[in-house]
């Protein structure tokens, strides 16, 4: 697909700095970056212990999607004899990248802080300015990357070693790129204003009583739009989720149907319709393909 296409299916959202996005569109554009960490204490205790969440984009997203509709293009390799990287603003590396640095929770001891992938350094004097890219090695296996304590930083002095006590590197989950689950799961676009995107899921029972503690990561911004984001709790089945809207929705057009059952009843209590006689329905040309087999015709006898 040639530029002018490409722009043309996804404006408003298809550059930034005259470079292409990838991925691009105003869906893709504003996709859910937070991240949650999830400690929980047993009833009467304050010992809280991490608790794992799978963010697997197997367990969160739908299969049809993660199979056929996401393949990530790895921004080292070449197209048309042109870096991927250097061809498009990969943004999308730099929120879901393929190595993330992990807090290891309260009982590291260590508090809690916002740390990004790094950015590579770049000449903006140039003629041709490249575009921003994550700070990762995409050829290396496993893929790893530089950090930083500042987003969007391609300054040593903002480098964030992620070593030690608190921290550790490890592979994104979630999977990294246009593949990566979270991405996957907000690009299925809602039908209403008010919705709910599925974050993981805990495969361990809760006793009743315990405690959750929630430490987010907060990077997506809700007030330019007037929104608001919460985190739902809820127990799952065989069904799904919790949903009280889908069942809210069933009572009352099962309500509707009961009461126009009942008007329509009385209606024909009242003033009740006399069933018609079949001899007085016109056959043109005796054709009987609309009656039973067997069923003989009659025709209306002229005045």
């Amino acid at each position: 697909m040639d530029r002018t296409a490409l722009k043309k299916l996804c404006d408003p959202k298809s550059e930034n700095e005259s470079h292409l996005l990838y991925p691009c569109g105003v869906v893709a554009a504003t996709v859910f970056t937070d991240s949650y960490h999830v400690s929980v204490a047993e009833p009467g205790s304050d010992d809280f212990q991490n608790l794992a969440v799978d963010e697997r984009a197997d367990t969160i997203a739908w299969v049809s999607d993660v199979e056929h509709k996401f393949t990530n293009v790895n921004p080292d390799e070449e197209t048309n004899g042109k870096r991927n990287s250097l061809a498009y603003y990969m943004w999308i590396n730099e929120h879901f990248p393929p190595q993330i640095c992990e807090w290891q929770g309260p009982a590291s001891g260590e508090p809690f802080r916002q740390i990004y992938v790094a950015r590579k350094p770049r000449d903006l004097e140039a003629a041709v300015v490249d575009p921003p890219e994550a700070d990762c090695d995409f050829q290396s296996d496993p893929m790893t990357c530089n950090f930083a304590t500042r987003q969007y930083s391609s300054d040593p002095a903002d480098r964030f070693e992620c070593e030690g006590k608190g921290w550790k590197r490890t592979q994104n989950p979630s999977g990294w790129g246009v593949e990566n689950g979270h991405f996957i799961v907000w690009m299925r676009t809602a039908g209403l204003p008010n919705f709910r995107k599925l974050f993981g899921k805990v495969d361990q029972d809760l006793a009743k009583g315990t405690k959750v503690k929630v430490t987010i990561d907060n990077r997506y911004a809700t007030a330019e739009h007037n929104g608001a984001k919460y985190i739902v709790l809820s127990t799952s089945s065989f069904i799904g989720g919790k949903n009280s809207f889908l069942g809210i929705s069933y009572c009352v057009v099962g309500g509707c149907c009961i009461v126009f059952a009942i008007v329509f009843l009385f209606r024909h209590w009242s003033n009740p319709r006399k069933l018609g006689d079949v001899q007085w329905i016109q056959w043109h040309d005796g054709n009987s393909m609309f009656l039973p087999p067997g069923c003989p015709i009659r025709r209306r006898k002229a005045a």
